[in-house]
């Protein structure tokens, strides 16, 4: 399947607004994800009328907009999901009040470091994990992502892609999703050609 799964720049700005516009005019991305700046634990710093509008543009393309770590910030624009990026087992632990405090159809994700982490999101009713194609590369036991997608039906995010070797090596092992940064989608065409 291995479908794009955006990561926006740290930094959001009317540019790269436009720059999201020109890249929807070439590929079709199924999810986008906006970043906390650097050094922030919520997203107090982000302008809620930029990050509306880029959630605008995402469902004007039928594209689910998720916020990072911020259960607040993604109700206050109308995000589609959360995903956590650190402290996933907090999360897990808490997962029900999260939900109590969240619309019925927020989606959540979150990035695991190990196989224990991803198994108590999937218990949970998490909507997805996510898994470093850097850590894959480090398993002992053979791949995080081959082992989640032979065993798992919820559906897998590989993370921190950053080579054209990276996504060919998604597209064969066939995660659901591939996470990268806006700034690669080029190595990422090219890739899929």
């Amino acid at each position: 399947m291995c479908e794009l799964y955006l990561k926006l720049p740290r930094l959001l700005t009317r540019g790269v607004l436009q720059d999201l516009r020109e890249v929807f005019a070439k590929i079709d991305i199924a999810c986008i994800l906006m970043q906390l700046p650097d050094g922030h634990d919520t997203a107090e710093s982000i302008d809620a009328a930029l990050a509306s509008d880029f959630r605008a543009l995402c469902h004007d393309h039928n594209t689910a907009l998720l916020v990072e770590n911020d259960l607040f910030f993604a109700g206050q624009i109308g995000a589609d999901g959360i995903h956590f990026s650190t402290d996933i087992l907090q999360h897990v632990e808490n997962f029900d009040d999260l939900q109590k405090r969240s619309r019925k159809d927020l989606m959540f994700g979150g990035f695991c470091t190990d196989r224990h982490e991803a198994l108590m999101c999937g218990e949970k009713g998490f909507d997805y994990v996510a898994f470093s194609i850097a850590q894959d590369a480090n398993d002992k036991d053979g791949s995080y992502l081959k082992w989640w997608l032979d065993l798992v039906e919820l559906p897998c995010v590989a993370w921190d892609v950053g080579t054209h070797e990276d996504i060919k090596k998604c597209f064969a092992i066939g995660v659901d999703f591939i996470g990268l940064d806006l700034a690669l989608l080029d190595v990422y065409i090219s890739a899929k050609t």
